[in-house]
């Protein structure tokens, strides 16, 4: 299925730290046009970068891929369910899991807010 993973910035970053067994996994996805982005990832990438050029190359690569986005309602549904059941998630990973639920996504991370998520909501994902 074509954009069927959304890469955590957390995954991100161990690609670009060259961990062989995140890139194992995870380039594979990548050459099959299988990974889509969440506008605020992205942000959350870029705003890493070491320099202009570095930040510019990135930016670039990920104008290829589709870039998914939501809405702040049911963002703050979710955050109300979460606090309800005892779990305050950070209002940047509610967002994400938002827009995976919204576009029935599998999220691909190494957060563990994601893990306490679902837990509470019916998202999926896969621990790199």
């Amino acid at each position: 299925m074509k954009d069927k993973y959304i890469l955590d910035s957390s995954i991100w970053i161990e690609l670009e730290r060259k961990n062989s067994r995140i890139c194992d996994s995870v380039y594979p996805l990548i050459e099959k046009n299988q990974i889509c982005l969440v506008d605020v990832i992205v942000v959350e990438v870029l705003r890493g970068t070491r320099s202009r050029k570095d930040f510019l190359k990135l930016q670039q690569a990920f104008a290829d891929f589709h870039c998914l986005s939501t809405l702040w309602g049911p963002i703050a549904e979710l955050a109300f369910v979460m606090a309800k059941k005892g779990f305050h998630p950070p209002l940047i990973d509610l967002y994400i899991a938002q827009c995976a639920l919204e576009n029935d996504k599998v999220l691909v991370t190494q957060d563990k807010h994601f893990v306490h998520i679902s837990k509470v909501v019916p998202l999926k994902f896969e621990w790199l």
